[in-house]
């Protein structure tokens, strides 16, 4: 999910380089949002928040008293975003105060021209967000390239596709509301609880008596939350995970279980391979025929919630029309024109290519060279890249 914040869930890992061995959750967040502020650091070097405009004064453009340029100053700049059309035609920005903000701040003292300021100010802020996002995908061991990122939060949409192909992704999905996106998921997110106990075994001397007894438990924990909320033998869901790790290793790796219950050394040799499989992963290495020193069980219960998907097939098939071509910047010094289409209006299974800007009441999606965009049966915005073009 990337957006103003880059975050990801996990558990008994380090807390400022601290190793913390309880179920937390691992969030990474960035300012980087539309709100951050472009500033120069004493070296002379440019950077990107963490410091926020935030609601007030905000950005430069919102004409609300704020002087210093931040993300979405330079997304204005840019011809990224309509001045006439933001929050659906609700506020007027001052492109005026923008310009004058990147200019004054960032331009001028680097030697740069405005457009080219503003450029800069939107690659440090992807930046920031790529390398967040590496840090909980490739140091996790998990490739991004076979993810589809989604795209969250109101600027989420004109800089995910820059930061897809930093990262080599191939699909983004861009929700219509992607502006409410973590009060949509809010609604409509599975309920899930965690329960785990620490029972030390190893592979090599099983404790199978201690062993079920602990997944027993956390078994009983599960019914227990279910019951609480009432749910429905179909919407319940229960996994059971161990955290082990070769002997003397620091951390622990977590690990499906197969089973619920440990009847035989068949049921240990699928605990060994699960956990030779995510060492191979996170790590490029393993020790065959090693024995896996067992620490934590956990128990995963969820009660699925309906996922009401509702689709936009009151829009007409039509040929989609922009609504007006302006000149946006993308790399190069040169602006180019582009056409803007007004999102709610674009027919299901519309295609559009980039470079272009869809206008939605609530975000603004920049399409950008080598992009295109499909509109899905529910409105949103699956975009993919034009390898052969790129």
């Amino acid at each position: 999910h990337v957006g103003g914040k880059t975050s990801a869930a996990g558990a008994h890992r380090a807390s400022a380089g601290f190793p913390v061995s309880i179920p937390t959750i691992d969030l990474a967040e960035v300012g980087a949002g539309g709100g951050s502020i472009a500033w120069i650091d004493s070296g002379g070097l440019m950077r990107v928040g963490p410091q926020s405009a935030k609601a007030l004064p905000g950005p430069a453009c919102y004409g609300r008293g704020g002087t210093l340029p931040t993300v979405t100053d330079a997304s204005l700049v840019l011809g990224h975003i309509d001045p006439e059309y933001f929050l659906g035609g609700r506020i007027r920005l001052d492109a005026a105060a923008a310009f004058r903000a990147i200019e004054t701040n960032i331009a001028a003292p680097l030697g740069l021209t405005v457009q080219a300021a503003a450029h800069a100010i939107l690659t440090i802020a992807n930046e920031n967000m790529v390398n967040a996002i590496r840090s909980i995908t490739i140091n996790e061991g998990l490739d991004p390239r076979a993810s589809l990122l989604i795209a969250g939060g109101g600027a989420g949409g004109m800089t995910i596709g820059r930061i897809a192909e930093a990262l080599e992704c191939e699909r983004i999905l861009v929700p219509r509301t992607a502006g409410a996106l973590s009060a949509s998921g809010g609604l409509f997110s599975d309920i899930v609880s965690e329960f785990s106990v620490s029972q030390r075994t190893d592979t090599g001397s099983f404790d199978y008596a201690g062993i079920n007894q602990a997944l027993e438990g956390l078994g009983a924990q599960m019914e227990a939350f279910f019951n609480r909320l009432n749910t429905p033998p179909e919407q319940r869901r229960s996994e059971f995970f161990v955290e082990a790790r070769y002997p003397y290793q620091v951390w622990e790796l977590e690990v499906p279980l197969a089973v619920s219950q440990f009847s035989n050394a068949a049921d240990v040799q699928s605990l060994v391979d699960g956990f030779h499989r995510a060492h191979e992963r996170v790590f490029a290495v393993n020790e065959p025929g090693q024995q896996v020193e067992c620490i934590y069980w956990k128990a995963r219960a969820t009660a699925l919630l309906p996922k009401p998907l509702r689709g936009v097939t009151e829009r007409k098939a039509k040929t989609p029309q922009s609504l007006v071509t302006r000149d946006a910047w993308f790399d190069g010094a040169a602006p180019q024109p582009t056409p803007r289409y007004h999102g709610p209006d674009l027919p299901i299974g519309a295609v559009l290519a980039g470079p272009c800007v869809i206008q939605e009441p609530t975000t603004t999606i920049v399409l950008f060279p080598h992009w295109h965009a499909t509109v899905t049966e529910t409105g949103d915005y699956m975009m993919e890249r034009d390898f052969d073009a790129a």
